[in-house]
């Protein structure tokens, strides 16, 4: 068996078990084979002798559904070996929306200001869309022209996304939806009923296989550092859906990464 890329070096293969040496083989975006592939062949080869091989961290608590449409290289998160990110939490996603946007859906600060100067007054749970739009389009140039969960993350994967966001459907999204500002007060039965059927359409999300190279023993975050450019050191590869995308802190512009939804298990 041909590989495309074979990776020899130390698997830690992320259940909680012993590190155990390996190579690992790679066939187009899936691992293909752990184990001696010392007899195979393949287009590239990467000696990682000393280092760990281990599972693409995923960060299961981020707010990046914005940024990933203004900054779709995400080198912030893959430079920390961070190939996957959970979008949405907090009940706070960027989809569905209707005619009034959810505010704290809204994180980054440029845009909280500019689409509604008194939102850390507490005075409103929405604002009109439109405002929202205004904002990230001069803010960002990214034009909030979307409003199923699905024309959203079809704009996500429209981006030549380095790293793999899963996108959760926020329900206080989806109430804002449905309800608009009066969604604080109990839900009808019908509207109810539109609550589950929209909430059902936004289940869309899957996952894919990716593996980060690291010198463990020379790991340091510098998160407290006075300089906050600096990126974690001991991180030599970030492959994203078997594309080396970090080779040595270089960004490739492998472009690998996309939206995750449950259909493309």
């Amino acid at each position: 068996m041909t590989f495309d890329l074979i990776l020899r070096g130390g698997v830690v293969d992320g259940t909680g078990a012993d590190a155990f040496c390996a190579d690992v083989g790679v066939v187009g975006d899936r691992i293909a084979a752990i184990g001696d592939l010392s007899d195979a062949e393949a287009k590239r080869v990467i000696d990682v002798s000393g280092r760990y091989v281990v599972p693409g961290f995923i960060d299961p608590h981020s707010h990046a559904d914005l940024s990933v449409l203004f900054e779709p290289p995400m080198t912030n998160y893959l430079m920390q070996g961070v190939t996957t990110v959970v979008g949405g939490n907090c009940g706070h996603s960027y989809a569905p929306v209707g005619d009034d946007l959810y505010r704290a859906a809204i994180i980054d600060s440029r845009v909280q200001f500019a689409a509604n100067p008194s939102y850390f007054q507490m005075t409103q749970l929405l604002f009109p869309k439109e405002a929202g739009a205004k904002a990230l389009r001069e803010e960002y140039g990214v034009e909030m022209d979307w409003r199923s969960f699905a024309e959203y993350t079809d704009r996500c994967n429209a981006k030549p996304m380095d790293g793999n966001i899963a996108p959760l459907a926020g329900y206080s999204a989806i109430r804002g939806t449905v309800m608009g500002q009066d969604c604080l007060r109990e839900a009808t039965e019908a509207e109810l009923d539109v609550l589950e059927r929209l909430t059902r359409e936004c289940m869309e999300q899957g996952a894919f296989a990716d593996i980060v190279v690291l010198d463990w023993a020379h790991l340091h975050s510098h998160d407290m550092d006075e300089d906050v450019l600096q990126y974690p050191e001991g991180i030599d590869y970030v492959i994203v859906n078997g594309a080396l995308t970090i080779d040595h802190k270089t960004h490739t512009g492998a472009a690998a990464g996309r939206m995750l939804r449950r259909d493309e298990r």
